[in-house]
């Protein structure tokens, strides 16, 4: 192996501490832009978002997919969530 190869396989080593921080985990605690985890937005309107969400998502599939594909996401849905 010539010494430019070797040079580049020893620069793709990693180091095991020179690993970089997970984009998801700060330091100074929640993520600036995650809304309800710094308090900008209650617990209220988190839900009525999320409801929003899910009703309009509901819709689509029933409309544009079918009634069966829409029955079947809801049903795994609250699964999920009460789960």
């Amino acid at each position: 192996m010539g010494k430019s190869r070797h040079r580049a396989r020893r620069r793709l080593r990693r180091h095991p501490q020179s690993r970089a921080r997970p984009a998801h985990r700060c330091a100074d605690g929640p993520h600036p832009r995650a809304a309800a985890a710094s308090g900008q937005l209650t617990e209220r309107e988190a839900l009525a978002f999320a409801a929003v969400l899910g009703v309009a998502a509901m819709a689509i599939l029933a409309f544009l997919v079918n009634l069966l594909t829409a029955v079947l996401t809801f049903l795994s849905l609250i699964g999920y969530a009460v789960i």
